[in-house]
């Protein structure tokens, strides 16, 4: 009964840990999508035909020369 009590407890901690996080992230995660569509319409960007790809919650970032420039 005790192991049941603690496992029904571990996943609730989880469950209100993850709530906690989703609220407080909800913000930055906004504010960095957004950066990174304002960076996307650069001119140097768009006339170097470079592509940005970025993570979701801003893990990394990658910056690819698109494949019409491997054609030419």
């Amino acid at each position: 009964m005790g192991i049941v009590m603690l496992v029904m407890w571990w996943r609730l901690c989880k469950m209100s840990a993850s709530v906690i996080r989703r609220f407080l992230d909800n913000k930055k995660k906004s504010e960095y999508r957004a950066y990174f569509r304002e960076v996307k319409t650069k001119d140097f960007i768009k006339k170097n035909n470079l592509e940005v790809q970025e993570h979701e919650e801003g893990l990394w970032i990658e910056i690819h020369l698109s494949e019409v420039v491997d054609d030419n």
